[in-house]
């Protein structure tokens, strides 16, 4: 019976530890943060690529207003 309530508490325990949920949802945080990094880098890449290919001149407004809305 001792074993039976000792595990019970442990499963309980481990139900209420707010420490461990916190921990799980700081890791999913950092990894979108992470990902949210990754996709910025590819996006100004992909529209540095799209600029060049499309825009010939060197002072076309829709060239600086898609650098402002991404930075």
């Amino acid at each position: 019976m001792i074993t039976k309530s000792n595990k019970m508490k442990d499963e309980f325990e481990h139900m209420v530890n707010w420490k461990r949920v916190f921990e799980q949802i700081w890791q999913q945080i950092r990894w979108l943060i992470s990902y949210g990094q990754i996709n910025e880098l590819a996006l100004k890449k992909i529209l540095k690529k799209f600029v060049k290919n499309f825009f010939a001149i060197k002072d076309n407004t829709i060239k600086v207003r898609l650098g402002q809305i991404i930075d």
